[in-house]
């Protein structure tokens, strides 16, 4: 015979599932079969996709509040996980180079430090005036120097 669940642990599932909790992760808290549980909610609308930040874009989101910036020579399958981050975050891409393309993900007003991290991976003695010009009208850094200290 099946088991009968008061009507208010009925509307407590499909609040929580209305709140974004996936189906299993209700059916757990709430210790009711799964099976049961979508019985309850089947007529409720799934929206696509999954919601929020996950897995190795989590890890990358971090490094990016962290030090304000991501180089792509970091780490593997950034586009996919700056694509989700973008979703949330206001993330500016910046490409650099013809054959070997540098890519470097930043946060607004983290642009100095990331034009000096992609300095360093360039790993040169010493760049042109030209070069430097170029490279810090790209990251959108007015000037180069250190800063005056009042």
């Amino acid at each position: 015979m099946p088991k009968s669940y008061p009507m208010e642990l009925r509307k407590e599932a499909r609040r929580l599932v209305r709140l974004g909790l996936t189906k299993r992760d209700v059916s757990q808290m709430l210790k009711v079969k799964y099976g049961t549980l979508y019985t309850w909610t089947k007529d409720m609308k799934r929206e696509k996709g999954r919601s929020g930040i996950r897995g190795k874009s989590l890890e990358l989101l971090g490094m990016l509040v962290n030090r304000g910036y991501v180089l792509s020579k970091e780490v593997k399958h950034l586009a996919i996980c700056m694509r989700t981050i973008g979703k949330y975050l206001p993330v500016r891409r910046i490409r650099i180079g013809r054959a070997r393309v540098t890519t470097v993900w930043l946060l607004p007003g983290r642009e100095r430090e990331a034009m000096e991290a992609y300095l360093k991976l360039a790993g040169r003695h010493s760049i042109g005036y030209g070069k430097l010009g170029l490279i810090r009208r790209t990251f959108g850094v007015k000037s180069v120097g250190n800063k005056r200290q009042k």
